[in-house]
């Protein structure tokens, strides 16, 4: 048979290196198992940096409209002027006719024969016509063509500047009646079309490059959500709680690995950029400088990122506070740095904003921006591009010596204050001026209590601390306390666990169960107290996580890995060789049933699943000391009794179990010793037996009928005659022939004289009653009955509205409404 591998005693014996292999395997599970979310995160850069650069593109390209059709429909009227000789030869007149039918084929367009009055001159003719009558002339003569020559006649074009395009006209105009003249083919003509012209600016300008300030921040930030999600969902699921390793190599090697991560993705933006950059926008150095930039800004904000994660369950509330702080970050830019001016004009407000890594990034951007234009400006002296480019406003260095700072702030914040509950809790008590922060010297004496087995239990755990033998006892508590606002949850515990003992905890809900084992597990702050593990106290949290597992009462695993792969990581936490790992993990698989689920995510598991695998990722490497809290609920019966076996081996092999339950059958059948709380303090602790002896509030008698069909005179003809030998008896049960009475004794039974009274009621019943059978009282009217105490004081100290006894009137018909 396999034997789990001991984790090695020392906790300085489980190398860090060791732990940080695990968490990174962990981090790899994230990343390849939840591929799609991470691909859609780490796009959003690339396609805001694609966007910013396709608009800048398009922004330096300058386009003069569409195609413009150079013919004489692009004016709405006018007049065209053709002037021949007075006796024109043919050629001359044949290219006259094709000129006026070309023209006339316009509605709008006159052609009109040029009237020289006496002068030989076009052009005197022409300015005197505009001298007569500028107005018209201006608004409607588009040009004059002018016909001279024999059989190779000379055309003149003389056309009106005011007329948009004419020359290109008229000269079109007249190509197409010199084509017609010489094919004598009036079929065919020329189409010219006046093409856009579009030209490219040799560089960007600022206000272009205005959007890669925003679009690329905008992109970096949704990306920072990415590195948020694996933090987040251990801090709401509580999985965080289970690993057996300092807060500070667990927040050291998520944030060597995201780093690593960063790194790979700027690399790979800059090869992106690079690839399709245009010409005319950023160079090798400037992309240099960017990725530069976005690199120290992921650095400055993963410690902001990791606060965010750790104080928030809710990821609505995560995503609104990191959303509010980015665009408190970002608008300011929008004003402070859109020039050189601005930033000079408005430098002391940007001095204290450049510590919020959003302003950071997108104001280096602009500081890039403006360097680039200046290296770019024509016509400026290299002397001159030099002072521009080194005024304090826009040195590159500023923005990583805020980034350097803000990540030092940040990290030794989050480490040395989100992450340290105490100072966490003095904090917050300071902030709310609170009395509690002296609580330890002010914690009130708990009641008194009548049972002697709780008050030897204290008298054994001073001793033992007296003595200074805790290190002895797997789990040591004395004068445990815990308080809300002035209200104690846990008033004065003091008890211990010894070797190969399963220590169970009873308490209605509210009793302070789950808020004791919560202070155990060193996950909430003592008010007052003592906690010691192998004789390590609660205090040195990195050496005491090494000494139990825990198993919580809500499901604290992670989704997204498998059974197998949650094993193999606890393993490899709490120190066990990497040669033994997989057969450790196949253990506890085949150890609680879990082998066909070996490789399907916890996603995919029931409830009862998830508990079993819990429980194994709790006792994985043979802890000292378990802690399982409710670890049954949600389990089938069948599957309950597989995982109290495995509890019970697990226990023969000199380890120690602390077990809290609502079942009281699990902790008869589970637990050596046990203690009942009521309001934060033990009503009774001992061992079974001796409970039951001492708190026992009576017995029981089964009564199985000769026949199940037994009518209520029988029924009462059998209570009547037990009531004769018992004066405090009441039916409990009536259910297929079998009656089941209880029976409220005095504190002591005398087990000789009940079976000699019922020996007696038997033999006057026999001819109803087939057999019965005595059973003492079970843990269930133990639990009942200090329950019970527990209203009965608060009904007497309820203003006397029950008179000075107020629970005289509580018999045993309320203990079972109960």
């Amino acid at each position: 048979m396999h034997i789990p591998y001991h984790r090695l005693d020392s906790a300085n014996d489980v190398s860090s290196f060791q732990q940080f292999k695990a968490l990174a395997y962990k981090k790899f599970l994230f990343i390849k198992n939840e591929w799609c979310l991470g691909l859609i995160m780490i796009s959003a850069p690339f396609l805001f940096t694609t966007i910013a650069i396709l608009i800048i593109h398009m922004s330096t390209v300058t386009t003069f409209g569409k195609g413009l059709d150079l013919s004489l429909s692009h004016y709405r009227d006018g007049i065209i002027f053709i002037n021949i000789p007075q006796d024109p030869q043919e050629n001359v007149q044949r290219i006259s006719q094709l000129l006026r039918q070309q023209i006339t084929m316009n509605s709008s367009l006159q052609a009109r024969n040029l009237i020289l009055n006496g002068t030989n001159n076009v052009e005197e003719a022409l300015i005197e016509m505009m001298k007569k009558d500028f107005y018209t002339f201006q608004q409607e003569v588009i040009g004059c063509i002018d016909i001279y020559g024999g059989n190779s006649p000379t055309i003149t074009i003389l056309f009106s500047e005011n007329m948009i395009h004419s020359s290109a006209i008229l000269l079109n105009l007249v190509d197409n009646v010199i084509n017609m003249w010489n094919d004598n083919v009036n079929k065919m003509i020329f189409k010219t079309i006046y093409a856009p012209v579009a030209t490219h600016d040799a560089s960007a300008a600022s206000l272009q490059l205005a959007y890669y300030a925003l679009f690329v921040p905008t992109g970096m930030f949704l990306l920072m959500f990415y590195f948020a999600m694996l933090p987040f969902m251990e801090n709401r699921n509580g999985f965080k709680r289970l690993q057996a390793v300092s807060t500070t190599i667990y927040w050291l090697d998520i944030l060597v690995i995201d780093l690593l991560l960063f790194c790979g993705i700027c690399l790979m933006l800059f090869g992106y950029q690079a690839l399709i950059m245009p010409h005319e926008l950023y160079q090798i150095p400037d992309l240099i400088n960017i990725v530069f930039a976005v690199f120290f800004y992921g650095l400055s904000y993963l410690p902001l990122v990791y606060t965010f994660a750790n104080l928030f369950t809710a990821l609505s509330t995560l995503s609104s506070c990191m959303t509010a702080l980015f665009f408190m970050s970002f608008i300011p830019t929008i004003v402070l740095s859109i020039s050189v001016g601005d930033m000079i004009k408005y430098s002391n407000f940007i001095l204290f904003l450049r510590l919020l890594p959003d302003f950071n990034l997108a104001h280096q951007f602009r500081i890039i921006n403006e360097r680039f234009v200046n290296n770019h400006e024509e016509n400026v002296p290299q002397n001159v591009r030099y002072e521009l480019n080194n005024k304090h406003v826009l040195k590159l260095a500023n923005f990583y010596y805020y980034a350097l700072t803000v990540f030092s702030l940040l990290m030794f914040c989050f480490l040395f204050v989100v992450e340290n509950k105490k100072r966490r809790d003095a904090i917050a008590n300071l902030l709310k001026f609170s009395k509690r922060a002296t609580k330890s010297e002010q914690c009130p004496t708990p009641d008194q209590e009548d049972d002697r087995l709780v008050r030897e239990e204290k008298s054994v755990v001073d001793k033992i601390f007296k003595d200074s033998t805790e290190n002895e006892y797997p789990l040591f508590v004395q004068n445990l306390y815990k308080y809300y606002t002035e209200l104690p949850a846990v008033n004065g515990l003091s008890f211990v666990v010894r070797k190969k003992e399963c220590f169970g905890l009873l308490g209605v809900n509210g009793a302070g169960k789950t808020t004791t084992f919560e202070m155990i597990a060193a996950n909430l702050i003592l008010s007052s107290g003592v906690i010691k593990i192998d004789g390590i106290d609660v205090s040195r949290e990195t050496e005491y996580r090494y000494r139990f597992g825990y198993c919580p009462q809500n499901d604290c695993l992670n989704d997204f890995m498998t059974a197998y792969q949650i094993l193999k990581y606890m393993a490899t936490l709490r120190g066990i060789k990497a040669s033994h790992v997989h057969l450790e993990a196949t253990f506890w698989l085949e150890q609680l049933d879990l082998l066909k689920y070996k490789n399907t995510q916890v996603k995919y598991y029931s409830g009862g699943t998830k508990r079993k695998l819990q429980t194994a990722a709790a006792m994985i490497g043979s802890p000292s000391l378990v802690l399982l809290d409710e670890p049954t609920t949600g389990v089938d019966p069948a599957s309950r009794r597989f995982l109290w076996k495995s509890m019970q081996d697990f226990q023969k092999r000199d380890k120690t179990i602390v077990l809290t339950s609502h079942s009281m059958d699990e902790c008869e059948h589970l637990c050596n010793r046990l203690a009942i709380m009521v309001d934060g303090q033990f009503k009774c602790l001992g061992y079974v037996p001796e409970l039951k002896h001492l708190h026992g509030t009576g017995f029981t008698i089964s009564l199985k009928l000769v026949s199940s069909d037994v009518s209520d005179e029988d029924i009462l003809f059998i209570t009547q005659k037990l009531h004769l030998q018992f004066s405090k008896c009441k039916l409990r049960e009536n259910h297929a022939g079998i009656l089941t009475y209880f029976i409220k004794a005095d504190d002591s039974i005398i087990w000789s004289q009940v079976f000699l009274k019922s020996e007696e009621f038997f033999r006057a019943s026999s001819h109803l009653i087939e057999e019965y059978s005595v059973n003492e009282s079970t843990l269930e009217d133990i639990f009942l009955k200090c329950d019970n105490k527990r209203h009965c004081n608060s009904y007497a100290n309820d203003d006397n509205n029950y008179g000075t006894n107020g629970c005289s009137t509580i018999d045993s018909s309320q203990i079972e409404d109960v």
